[in-house]
């Protein structure tokens, strides 16, 4: 048979031409709808806070240690990435904020039939709007939320970081108060012992006639007389 024709740049264009209207059109309807679209989406506005991890350490040894140095390595600040997007810390946030109450993350201030699923729901759409990355090779972490106005965006980046540094606060004051009454129990260990040694020694001395010299002069006036 004979041999089929090829597909040329010349039909190209030939079929361009002929679809000319058409091709416009679609790409027409296309730009209507993508503006459409983002004309009803709603904007959103992005406020950043920046918390720097702390290398903490404590002279208190042993047992009664308050808190081993914070380690600085990725995977510690990662840990700490975590706990910064973690669905306690963002609840706190949502109590503290109200934003339970906010239409923009679903709260409509309505009593639920099961006002734990509809708190639950709330701390989702909050994680939705939360990003929290390292900054680089530093021990900076970057706390970025957006939400529909920037006064609103910055307040909760705001309050997301002092959330995690009051957490962090109440964990070494905790840690601290324990370390207290450990010293405490300890120095009241010591004391009772010292107080026994003493009764002690006091025993044995009367039980072995320590308290006068064997020519019967008290042991006070013999070293008094010494001392003279």
């Amino acid at each position: 048979g004979a041999p089929a024709s090829r597909f040329r740049a010349a039909d190209l264009l030939r079929v361009i031409r002929a679809r000319l209207k058409l091709i416009l059109g679609v790409a027409a309807a296309c730009l209507v709808l993508t503006a459409i679209v983002l004309m009803l989406l709603p904007t959103l506005y992005s406020a950043s806070a920046v918390v720097m991890l702390e290398q903490r350490k404590n002279n208190v040894a042993d047992a009664s240690s308050v808190l081993s140095s914070l380690p600085t390595d990725p995977a510690s600040v990662q840990n700490q990435i975590q706990i910064l997007t973690s669905r306690d810390l963002a609840s706190q946030v949502v109590d503290k904020l109200g934003l339970d109450k906010d239409p923009e993350f679903g709260g409509n201030g309505r009593s639920s039939s099961d006002p734990m699923t509809a708190h639950e729901q709330v701390v989702n759409a909050f994680l939705k709007h939360l990003t929290v990355e390292s900054e680089g090779l530093s021990t900076a972490i970057e706390v970025t939320f957006s939400a529909q106005s920037p006064e609103k965006a910055a307040q909760i980046a705001n309050t997301v970081a002092e959330t995690y540094v009051q957490s962090q606060l109440d964990t070494k004051l905790a840690a601290t108060h324990d370390a207290t009454d450990w010293l405490e129990g300890r120095i009241r260990d010591l004391s009772r012992q010292v107080q026994a040694a003493d009764a002690a020694v006091e025993r044995y001395k009367a039980e072995h006639n320590l308290d006068e010299t064997a020519e019967g002069v008290p042991l006070v006036d013999q070293q008094i007389s010494a001392v003279n």
